[in-house]
């Protein structure tokens, strides 16, 4: 198998080209997330995930998850997250955020999470919806692939995972083609965060 520095597999680059980069860039490009700042994330599978670590990388002060599966939950805990909820009864006591990502494309949650907006902060949709100005300076957001250059920003996420920062690799799960099937089941379970099939 081809492998690049520290060993990393080639197949384990390809979630690098959707969900990962998609998750880090909003982080580190849409938003430009900075040190001290406040981050919800709604949803923490392979995209959201990608969006805790970078979080992590910028040194936010709050990197909050929301799930509702409790093992993706502890991975989030594991990769920067600073707090965790399983529900969205809990948000508001979360102090005031600057920045919400929304995985989910929940409604109903995605306005629970812009009760908790400071003035001046964003909210970015992730699953469509289109952009939005809102009141006290607020916005909503739409970013596609996370605003990146992969041909300059996935060298980049692989510069920093060799550097132990964005281990992105213990989110997948390796399949054969023939077990596609339990791919999926394990995808929809929460058992797999990211299955990738291979082809022998």
């Amino acid at each position: 198998m081809v492998r690049v520095a520290n060993t990393l597999p080639l197949a384990t680059l390809a979630p690098l080209g959707c969900g990962l980069q998609t998750g880090a860039g909003t982080v580190l490009n849409s938003l430009n997330l900075q040190r001290g700042e406040r981050l919800l994330v709604l949803g923490v599978g392979t995209v959201g995930l990608a969006a805790v670590m970078a979080a992590r990388l910028r040194r936010a002060t709050s990197i909050v998850a929301l799930d509702s599966q409790a093992r993706r939950l502890r991975l989030a805990s594991e990769l920067g997250a600073t707090q965790t909820l399983q529900t969205a009864q809990r948000l508001q006591q979360l102090a005031p955020l600057d920045y919400v990502i929304d995985t989910t494309g929940n409604a109903a949650l995605e306005k629970q999470a812009l009760d908790r907006l400071r003035p001046g902060g964003t909210l970015v949709r992730l699953t469509g919806g289109g952009a939005m100005k809102l009141s006290h300076h607020r916005q909503i957001i739409s970013v596609i692939q996370g605003d990146a250059v992969p041909q300059r920003f996935i060298p980049y996420l692989i510069a920093q995972w060799q550097a132990g920062h964005f281990p992105f690799d213990r989110l997948i799960d390796f399949y054969p083609f023939e077990a596609i099937n339990q791919a999926l089941a394990a995808a929809r379970s929460g058992e797999s965060i990211k299955a990738v099939l291979r082809f022998a």
